[in-house]
């Protein structure tokens, strides 16, 4: 009888919506819903069955602004351009996929090789940009390391005349001219 049941059910299922119903034990399949009342005798309503249809072609609206356009389509040809914005801004307009699927087919036919050149064009265009903030960030720590050496060489040097500042009684009129150049020199060095 569970073959029975299932076979009849596959059969209903393939017709449309399927009721299972129960009644003083016993459980069959219906294609209409099941009876109500005092004779059912506690009836367990169920319904299977195929999902509605969708209508033929669907529109999608998303939310917000269409995702950026691809940095290679400054690189098209105008009309190539336009049927890749078409594809790029459709589903945010509502344009229904099976005419963004025919944009699709017509860039493919027209511009297949302009976008893999394009592509390429962009592509040289990153690579030079990054290789250009690469040497600007190179030149940024050499310039950044620079300051930090010269700025040790200065400290250095103020604690050496601050040392012979200390013993400035001590020194001979030679060691004193020596300290006048030094200090001209930290001056000139670290004062500017």
């Amino acid at each position: 009888m569970g073959g029975l049941l299932a076979g009849a059910a596959g059969a209903a299922w393939a017709q449309g919506a399927v009721y299972q119903c129960a009644s003083n034990g016993q459980t069959w399949f219906s294609r209409t819903p099941c009876p109500a009342g005092p004779a059912s005798g506690g009836t367990v309503l169920k319904q299977y069955g195929a999902v509605p249809e969708r209508p033929a072609y669907q529109t999608y609206r998303r939310s917000g602004d269409p995702r950026p356009a691809d940095a290679h389509t400054q690189y098209l040809s105008a009309d190539c351009a336009r049927i890749s914005e078409g594809i790029r801004t459709g589903p945010a307009r509502g344009v229904p996929y099976s005419v963004i699927g025919e944009l699709r087919q017509e860039y493919q036919r027209k511009c297949q090789e302009e976008d893999r050149e394009a592509r390429g064009q962009a592509y040289q265009d990153e690579k030079r940009a990054r290789e250009e903030r690469k040497a600007l960030r190179d030149a940024d720590r050499s310039v950044t390391a620079e300051v930090v050496r010269q700025s040790a060489q200065c400290d250095e040097m103020l604690r050496a005349l601050a040392n012979k500042r200390r013993r400035l009684d001590l020194l001979t009129p030679g060691e004193r001219d020596d300290l006048d150049r030094f200090q001209a020199r930290y001056d000139e060095r670290c004062k500017r």
